[in-house]
């Protein structure tokens, strides 16, 4: 389990310096961070069966520290929180196909259900 937990493990917190988009001085939103991913992964480049994007959370919410992983698994969502972080960055989706209920007894949406209490936003870039 530790070496499947260390395989999915993450990048610490940052908090996002002053002027990190392109010189703006205002504190970005999570708009502002996936224009910003826009940049280097258009979503037009994803595959069609593909779900980058906001996974989940409020585009207009304020970032100030931005978590980076490669799954949004719950431990990582949970470090996340327990970071303070206003967003996790995840290459895989937390959503891959349409959500058709809200048990809580899965990992998936505990995961995500503790993000949305935590006003934590959810991105990823995948396939673009």
């Amino acid at each position: 389990m530790a070496n499947a937990t260390r395989r999915h493990e993450s990048r610490l917190c940052r908090p996002l310096g002053k002027g990190w988009i392109m010189s703006q001085t205002k504190i970005p939103t999570v708009g502002d961070v996936l224009k910003a991913v826009e940049t280097f992964a258009p979503k037009a480049l994803a595959e069609e069966w593909d779900n980058p994007g906001l996974q989940l959370g409020d585009p207009n919410a304020k970032v100030a520290k931005i978590w980076t992983a490669l799954d949004p698994i719950p431990e990582v969502i949970a470090k996340a929180i327990a970071s303070r972080c206003d967003l996790l960055l995840t290459h895989h989706p937390l959503f891959f196909r349409p959500v058709k209920s809200l048990d809580l007894s899965q990992p998936l949406m505990r995961g995500a259900t503790a993000a949305l209490k935590a006003d934590m936003a959810i991105v990823a870039a995948h396939t673009n």
